[in-house]
């Protein structure tokens, strides 16, 4: 194998940087939709439909932040002047942070993408009434 571990691991953690800037992006144009629905607040409940989304994407939104401060704090480690650490240098303890930080991508963008699901049918639902 050409790449040592540390390679390995910042190209996750790069991949997870990429995917939560992402995520964020889509957020806010759902909370932008989100808004438009409460402006117009034309439906019964709807306003507090709405409002229940925004607070699910606000939640999921700080979620992927503390998960970025985790992994900036996991690159720093694995970054010794721009250059990735030997493979030596990679203790047990960075093994059980990279794989905590994958544990938690993944558990937040699964929780991400039934949000997002829940999300677009509530506003798709809107369209057919």
């Amino acid at each position: 194998m050409t790449h040592s571990v540390s390679d390995y691991y910042l190209s996750e953690l790069n991949d997870w940087i990429r995917a939560i800037e992402f995520y964020e992006e889509e957020i806010e144009e759902m909370e932008d939709k989100l808004m438009e629905v409460i402006h117009q607040n034309t439906i019964p409940n709807l306003a507090a439909n709405a409002e229940h989304f925004m607070n699910t994407l606000n939640n999921q939104k700080i979620s992927f932040q503390l998960l970025e401060k985790e992994i900036d704090e996991q690159e720093k480690i694995l970054l010794n002047n721009d250059i990735p650490v030997e493979k030596e240098a990679i203790k047990p303890k960075i093994k059980v942070q990279q794989n905590t930080i994958r544990e938690k991508m993944q558990e937040a963008e699964k929780s991400y993408i039934d949000t997002k699901y829940s999300c677009y049918n509530f506003l798709s639902g809107l369209l057919n009434k």
